[in-house]
């Protein structure tokens, strides 16, 4: 006989994993829509970043498909058992290559930034291995279990610690780089401060955003093991990694105008006096050499 659960069983175990998807589904949506955008506007961009984007929306394809199909096989096929869906496994695991991969891709912005500093980018992608060995940790020990009560088990909460605590670590590390790097590059020129300050403004949101909801993740997981209410951040984080990361890809035309205008200025430059300037800008802030290449042209490395 299948096991029946209660009202409350159903709410607390069964309610989180539904809601995860309906909330993951229309930041899908988002994240298509992003990327069609990102390849009609930047054709220019190195290929190695248009497999990234590809690859990106695979991984969320093959995610919100598993993750359906998990709540389908939940809901209509097993009829609410306690027996943890092939489909909820696949999508956590997706999850946590999906963060890697987009961490990597932001401590490779950080190579570049920090002319090539092995050390800063070796402690970003450090972190960003340590939370994919928690994740198939956690990954390893749900596909053995043999109920969804599993997922409170010791075990799986500390490989869960881990993975979240290291995530936080590795996105606090990235913004922080980034805010550090870019300041650094500050020359006084009005045109290149504006820019900076809204590129300080998307490095600071990227990683708070991310780092808030794996947070909620934590505390939701540690705190509350009558329910399965953290299954909900856990099945959007992903997406948000993808989107923030397609959104740092896409900012690159509010700045076009700006360092279009940087370039003609250059272009039309034809005084020894402006000659002089210029060099002045190249010397004292590589900034424009490196990272508008990097971030605003075509992202290429």
């Amino acid at each position: 006989m299948s096991f029946v659960p209660t009202r409350a069983q159903i709410d607390a175990a069964f309610s989180p994993a539904l809601y995860g998807m309906m909330l993951g589904l229309p930041l899908y949506g988002v994240a298509l829509a992003q990327a069609a955008f990102y390849y009609r506007t930047f054709p220019g961009d190195h290929k190695y970043w248009k497999i990234l984007v590809g690859v990106l929306i695979a991984l969320d394809s093959m995610h919100i498909f598993s993750l359906t199909e998990g709540v389908h096989d939940w809901f209509l096929v097993q009829r609410l058992t306690t027996v943890l869906p092939r489909g909820a496994l696949v999508a956590s695991f997706t999850t946590y290559i999906i963060e890697t991969v987009v961490q990597c891709a932001y401590a490779l912005r950080v190579w570049a930034l920090s002319n090539k500093n092995r050390w800063l980018t070796g402690f970003v992608v450090a972190f960003a291995c340590i939370q994919l060995a928690g994740g198939m940790g956690v990954s390893h020990g749900l596909a053995v279990a043999v109920s969804i009560d599993d997922v409170h088990s010791k075990t799986a909460k500390t490989y869960g610690a881990v993975q979240l605590v290291a995530s936080v670590i590795c996105d606090v590390a990235i913004s922080a780089a980034m805010v550090f790097l870019l300041n650094k590059n500050r020359n006084g020129i009005k045109r290149t401060e504006s820019i900076i300050d809204r590129l300080i403004i998307y490095s600071v949101n990227v990683g708070l955003v991310t780092s808030v909801i794996a947070i909620l993740n934590l505390v939701f997981w540690q705190a509350t093991p009558q329910n399965f209410n953290f299954v909900i951040f856990h099945y959007i984080i992903s997406k948000l990694y993808i989107n923030s990361f397609l959104v740092t890809l896409n900012s690159r035309v509010a700045y076009r105008k700006t360092t279009d205008d940087v370039i003609q200025m250059s272009d039309m430059s034809r005084s020894y006096q402006y000659q002089a300037k210029h060099t002045r800008l190249k010397e004292t802030c590589p900034f424009f050499n490196q990272y508008l290449s990097i971030n605003l042209a075509t992202l290429r490395v």
